[in-house]
């Protein structure tokens, strides 16, 4: 039977359990629960976001002990990123994403029932290995989806981040100042771990791939392939020559690019109540104007990486994004500026997310894809540690807008980063290239 191996798919129905789907019916229900599992997590964090002020008060914590807690939270999911890339690739793709959904859901609902500062920021911080869900269902559609449609399958569940915020926007406008009730929805990643266990299965490429390493032939599917392969770590074969300077590249892009999203989602509501005077209500629209405009744009981004090949994507959006900063410096309380800011962001900045992780995914052999995305995603994570302590300082100097500056510099240099790596052709993957040559 002919099958796509850029994309490892094939027309014989997909068995999971007692239950048989036809391909195409079996990537919407992985990219359906995918996008839940993203929703929710993220949901999570956007809500934990929007309660900082009122959790804030009823446990009298200070901004420095808030930004520690933030960064703690996001330091976590990186060490967590890192260590569940390797296990995805070892164990495999659908049980890493059900520890991640089940400790998400757990962690996060416990929210709800917390007594003081340290309690919180226990589950708080173990609520953090959220932030990966992306990662192992990323890795599956790449593998399980046909090659030709793999950009826009990946976008609507990129989708998730701002679904999931605008969600989250919405139900803090109604409970706030009440916040824990918030928490107890939480509590959903958990039934979506059980769905996936119904209805997800680990991929043909991944099975192949796990049978080859445990009889020490990594032979017909890897960059560098031999027996040794097998033997040595998911670190080192992710640097091996072939693949090094896309490991490098992927890397410091995901640290470099998210600064702009960082940005949107902490402190320029900050920005726009302290030093552009606007209300909170205001300062709050910025939010979901920039929210419901990336929920389009992830979309149609994934969609146009299927025609246009996903690098160039990258680095026309994260230059242009580089505006969004640049405009809030320049807009000088007007409002207008500011909404024209978070929508250019919004296409541009979060929009490049729809092909992101498909670009990361595509970069590696199935070996070690997983391990790939996930510290892609700790990338991001790790900037989103650094960069709340930063503002927290620029923000006690009384200079905020020279964090803006760095965000605007971070976003131009990651573009830079993006035209060293390698030029995936829509509907392939690196993997496949080589194997071509």
């Amino acid at each position: 039977m002919k099958k796509d191996i850029s994309a490892g798919v094939s027309a014989e129905p997909v068995q999971v359990g007692r239950l048989h789907f036809s391909p195409t019916t079996y990537v919407w229900i992985l990219t359906g629960i995918g996008l839940a599992g993203y929703l929710f997590t993220t949901f999570d964090v956007a809500i934990f976001g929007a309660s900082l002020p009122s959790i804030a008060a009823t446990f009298h914590m200070t901004s420095s002990m808030i930004s520690y807690l933030v960064a703690g939270v996001f330091a976590f999911g990186a060490i967590t990123g890192f260590i569940l890339g390797p296990v995805a690739d070892r164990v495999g793709r659908k049980p890493t994403f059900q520890i991640i959904l089940t400790a998400t859901g757990i962690f996060s609902g416990l929210t709800a029932f917390v007594g003081n500062v340290s309690s919180l920021a226990v589950v708080r911080m173990l609520s953090g290995v959220g932030i990966n869900a992306t990662s192992p269902v990323n890795t599956l559609i790449s593998e399980e989806a046909p090659a030709r449609r793999r950009g826009m399958l990946m976008g609507v569940m990129q989708a998730g981040f701002p679904l999931g915020s605008a969600i989250a926007g919405t139900m803090a406008a109604i409970f706030l100042p009440d916040w824990r009730p918030l928490f107890l929805i939480a509590f959903a990643p958990v039934l979506m771990a059980l769905v996936a266990s119904a209805f997800l299965r680990e991929s043909p490429q991944f099975r192949k791939a796990l049978e080859e390493r445990k009889h020490g032939l990594v032979g017909t599917e890897g960059i560098h392939s031999n027996v040794e392969a097998a033997r040595r770590s998911i670190v080192s074969q992710m640097l091996d020559r072939d693949v090094r300077r896309q490991s490098i590249v992927v890397t410091v892009f995901n640290f470099l690019a998210p600064a702009g999203v960082i940005m949107v989602a902490t402190f320029v509501t900050l920005y726009a109540t302290d030093v552009q005077h606007f209300s909170v209500g205001m300062a709050a629209l910025l939010l979901a104007i920039n929210n419901w405009v990336a929920l389009v744009a992830q979309v149609s981004i994934g969609i146009l990486s299927d025609y246009i090949p996903p690098k160039w994507i990258q680095v026309v959006g994260a230059i242009v994004a580089a505006l969004t900063p640049v405009l809030i410096i320049e807009a000088h309380g007007s409002y207008g500026i500011d909404v024209l800011a978070m929508v250019i962001y919004g296409i541009f900045g979060n929009g490049l997310y729809g092909c992101n992780f498909r670009y990361a995914s595509e970069s590696y052999p199935t070996r070690v894809r997983a391990s790939g995305v996930f510290f892609a995603q700790a990338a991001v994570d790790t900037m989103f540690v650094i960069l709340p302590l930063l503002a927290g300082l620029f923000f006690a100097r009384h200079s905020p807008q020279d964090l803006l500056w760095i965000v605007a510099g971070a976003q131009v240099l990651a573009g830079v980063v993006m035209l060293f790596g390698q030029d995936i052709r829509p509907g392939h993957t690196l993997e496949a290239i080589h194997n071509e040559l």
